[in-house]
């Protein structure tokens, strides 16, 4: 039996890259929407998203990235909002 490895190309990836970026944006807004305040913890946003906290964040860092979320640090916290 040929045990050649199979490669997962990025364009392979890609799909669910963007899909886990729709959701964790939802969350976002869900939990802004919720909480009705102008900014949220990732443990807020990971609540909606049933995943852990250090998912959640690299996921909202991400967004960051692209300029859909902005991020800044308030005291040992950290806080997350939308981009306008």
């Amino acid at each position: 039996m040929d045990k050649a490895k199979t490669k997962t190309s990025d364009s392979d990836l890609f799909p669910m890259r963007i899909e886990a970026q729709n959701e964790t944006r939802r969350a976002l807004e869900q939990a802004l929407d919720e909480i009705d305040r102008p900014v949220v913890s990732a443990v807020e946003v990971a609540e909606r998203l049933d995943v852990n906290r250090v998912s959640t964040v690299n996921r909202l860092e991400y967004l960051v990235e692209n300029g859909d979320v902005e991020t800044s640090k308030v005291g040992k916290s950290r806080v997350w909002w939308l981009s306008t």
